[in-house]
């Protein structure tokens, strides 16, 4: 196998998207005020959390160099652009619709990226995961997000 094949493996190229993002993250959250073990900062948890990403992202792509698995295969556009609609749809509407119908939509929207989804089991994986998402974090944790958002004539 090429040099040039090797750089164009897909574990490899994941691996130096995954470690990029960790560094990335890991930059921005050093502004942000570390605390301690004890005593953790705002800036703790996401640092951590970054530093474990680069971490996995630098595993995978060492792993991908010295085994190589081959070239990149066709990107699929149907799933990449679900989940990029999914978390844009989640960000601009869960002030303004509430928790619970963002939360379905995304779930719905998620969905569609699949060429393998059937529309009622994703309508009840929706449901599911849009009432545990009001029972864990509206119900149980208290967080203050509106179950039905103010678009739709909630609070």
């Amino acid at each position: 196998m090429s040099a040039w094949s090797k750089l164009q493996d897909k574990d490899v190229l994941s691996g130096a998207i995954f470690a990029g993002v960790g560094v990335w993250f890991t930059v921005q959250s050093l502004n942000l005020s570390m605390g301690s073990a004890r005593s953790m900062g705002p800036g703790y948890l996401p640092t951590a959390l970054s530093l474990l990403l680069l971490a996995f992202g630098v595993a995978i792509l060492v792993r991908g160099v010295i085994r190589g698995v081959g070239p990149v295969s066709k990107i699929p556009l149907r799933g990449l652009v679900a989940v990029i609609a999914a978390l844009l749809i989640f960000a601009f509407c869960v002030r303004g619709a509430g928790l619970v119908p963002t939360v379905f939509v995304v779930v719905l929207v998620t969905c569609l990226g699949s060429t393998r989804a059937q529309p009622l089991p994703s309508v009840l994986l929706a449901g599911g995961v849009a009432i545990f998402c009001w029972a864990a974090f509206i119900w149980g944790l208290g967080l203050p997000l509106s179950m039905i958002g103010p678009w739709l004539g909630g609070y």
